[in-house]
């Protein structure tokens, strides 16, 4: 689900900085659903940073939902912020004032996640977190190493409270899978997740050239349809495993149907030569009129 206020949809997007992912922070933007295609549309209306070890990091990669039973913010973030190739976590913390506007430090603690590894994960990231009904659902990034090799998949867990899950599925033969998303489409929910290019196995087009592909699975992570399929892409996949962020926007006059978004970037990297890998490219809204033709259903299943 999305936060539109006074037709702003407000996101989290990380900032990169001048050099790899622990120069980066995070950032609360705001992007104007009235013309989403002018240079002033996004603006940064926030920015969160973390207090950790006598630290302040700008820990990135995260998400922010109102616990509206508990009155309270719940923030999720991955600790890239001091990230050396040896391990990542998610920490999260609540907060009752408004984490949307102003710069804050906020404190957090780390999230006790299952898995399903044989040996522990020394990494996890990408937390995202809904509520339905009584229970808590949390996707995440499981990754048993980081560089030498990459190795990262997704996973599902639920449970009372985000304190107290257990894993539903975590997809363990995927080893270049990322960009957890939780999202409702036409009543029933959803766990989105991006494979990049480089995915064991891969999607392939009819010439056997690998593509990146939007994977949709079920709340009991059983993979149901691809947001983009292998011949014609409907949801193209612009730059190195974008997260699937897709949105729903009000009915608009005269569009019908709902209208759905993906807010993603196109890896146009800024002065790739001086600052290497890490700035993946320009903002991108991606859209289309209506939900069909927008999915690939795998046989058997489908939303």
């Amino acid at each position: 689900m999305s936060c539109i206020k006074d037709n702003k949809l407000y996101l989290t997007l990380t900032t990169a900085g001048l050099d790899f992912v622990s120069t980066a922070h995070w950032g609360v933007y705001t992007l104007d659903l009235s013309n989403y295609t002018s240079p002033g549309a996004l603006k940064e209306v926030g920015k969160l940073f973390f207090e950790r070890g006598g630290k302040v990091m700008g820990d990135h990669a995260g998400h922010i939902v109102y616990d509206d039973a508990a009155g309270t913010f719940l923030i999720g973030v991955s600790t890239w912020g001091d990230f050396t190739y040896n391990g990542v976590q998610i920490n999260y913390t609540r907060e009752s004032r408004d984490v949307l506007h102003g710069v804050h430090i906020l404190d957090a603690q780390e999230l006790d996640l299952p898995t399903a590894l044989q040996r522990e994960p020394t990494g996890n990231w990408d937390p995202h977190f809904v509520r339905i009904g009584q229970e808590w659902y949390v996707a995440f990034v499981e990754s048993p190493t980081q560089g030498n090799p990459w190795d990262h998949h997704p996973a599902l867990a639920k449970g009372d409270s985000i304190e107290n899950l257990t894993l539903v599925d975590a997809k363990e033969e995927l080893r270049q899978t990322q960009g957890m998303v939780i999202q409702k489409v036409r009543g029933d929910w959803y766990v989105l997740c991006s494979s990049g290019r480089g995915e064991i196995p891969a999607l392939e087009d009819p010439e056997g050239v690998p593509l990146g592909s939007f994977r949709m699975y079920d709340l009991e992570m059983k993979l149901v349809a691809y947001l983009n399929d292998t011949t014609s892409p409907k949801w193209p996949y612009p730059t190195n495993i974008p997260h699937p962020m897709i949105t729903p926007l009000p009915d608009l006059p005269g569009q019908g149907d709902t209208k759905w978004i993906m807010l993603t970037f196109n890896e146009t990297f800024f002065y790739i030569d001086f600052l290497g890998y890490g700035t993946h490219g320009n903002f991108v809204v991606m859209d289309g009129p209506t939900w069909e033709g927008y999915t690939s259903s795998v046989p058997g299943s489908g939303p």
